[in-house]
């Protein structure tokens, strides 16, 4: 893994990638729209903060580079002025004199590895995590609207303004449509989960030949591959690493890990309960992990809590064997509501699969609250 210091205006930045030769003006771009690489190239390009140093730190030569800020800046060459053109598709990027399919590679896998394109989020009251709007948004951009309207009981109006609207660009654009609303949302969710989620296996159900299951003793897991390039080495100053891997244990005093994509993975429960009132109601949600690797490395807790006086409340969180660590209290600062996270220290020698319990305590008499979302999500690591 080549390695080096860079220094930047506001400190370590990742290292300059040499500008690169390309076969201009290919016809097609190397990415599908909709696609986390096109939107994590798009995002890129549309970041005011990515000016000539990063824009070139991306692989783009000076051309290219200015050519992307005088679109994205519009005729006054200011950002954040009302005559501002950003890119809407990859393909306008494609466009500009001396873009070739080399160019979007290197841009896109630069994007990436900065968490351009995650769609995460909450749509129509609907909650997605990153694999599950990437899954969401292959589904709605390569199916056919004859196949959706058979395999699915979605509004048959909803599924024509999909077809209408294709390319899909985003998880927003989706939401923005039509008759797609929370019912549709949560349809093509689960069946974009069925068609184009990790396959399950177990003792019982093997994985195909070449495949390695990820439970391990015979508990559930999925279905993966194994030898992924670059797990293993140090992520980079930046917390961040290459293609199909993750950053696991990045700190402030510690680079970090590269692990491979599939030990990272977020659990939902989407049940809604009420929180008793205080000073030692609670209530307990839980969320079943698998197909991890043996140990953690980094968890991270999202919430939605609805209660009037959220100062009223600590949050715990307890792992498969039993082990309770604190997640937030008030003197934490205002409680984070998803899809912004909690970053949460748990013990790195105990196991990541299995059921986590989070619990929210009111401490103080006088409010009830509910609590409708739970989501962890966890690297982990061979122990």
């Amino acid at each position: 893994m080549r390695t080096a210091l860079c220094v930047g205006l506001l400190g370590l930045l990742a290292c300059e990638q040499p500008p690169v030769q390309d076969t201009a003006d290919a016809t097609e771009a190397p990415f599908a729209e909709g696609s986390r690489d096109a939107r994590a190239a798009v995002g890129f390009l549309n970041d005011t903060a990515s000016v000539q140093p990063q824009l070139k730190a991306a692989g783009l030569n000076a051309t290219i580079s200015k050519l992307v800020t005088d679109r994205r800046n519009g005729s006054d060459g200011k950002p954040g002025t009302p005559d501002d053109e950003p890119f809407e598709t990859l393909r306008e990027f494609d466009a500009l004199k001396g873009v070739g399919p080399a160019t979007i590679k290197k841009l896109a896998a630069h994007a990436l590895a900065r968490d351009f394109g995650n769609e995460r989020g909450i749509f129509h009251t609907v909650y997605f995590t990153e694999d599950q709007a990437d899954r969401v948004l292959a589904l709605v951009n390569t199916v056919s609207f004859a196949t959706l309207d058979a395999d699915t009981s979605i509004d048959r109006r909803a599924l024509e303004n999909i077809d209408k609207a294709k390319p899909i660009v985003s998880m927003a654009e989706l939401a923005s449509l039509s008759r797609v609303k929370a019912s549709a949302s949560r349809l093509l969710r689960e069946h974009a989960d069925k068609k184009l989620g990790p396959a399950f296996c177990s003792e019982e159900q093997k994985c195909a030949p070449g495949l390695f299951c990820t439970g391990g003793d015979g508990a559930p897991g999925h279905c993966v591959e194994t030898g992924t390039d670059g797990a293993g080495d140090m992520c980079s100053a930046e917390g961040v690493c290459g293609p199909d891997l993750a950053c696991g244990g990045h700190s402030e005093s510690f680079e970090g890990i590269c692990v491979s994509a599939w030990m990272q993975g977020e659990f939902v429960n989407e049940g809604s309960g009420g929180i008793p009132d205080g000073p030692d109601g609670g209530i307990g949600v839980s969320v079943q992990a698998i197909g991890l690797a043996t140990v953690p490395m980094d968890a991270v807790v999202r919430v939605i809590i609805d209660h009037p006086r959220p100062e009223d409340l600590e949050l715990t969180l307890e792992n498969p064997q039993g082990t309770v660590v604190p997640v937030w209290d008030p003197s934490m600062g205002p409680l984070p509501t998803a899809p912004d996270g909690i970053k949460v220290g748990v013990p790195g020698d105990e196991s990541a699969n299995g059921l986590w319990t989070l619990t929210a305590f009111d401490r103080v008499e006088g409010q009830t609250g509910t609590l409708s979302l739970f989501t962890l999500e966890l690297i982990s690591r061979f122990d």
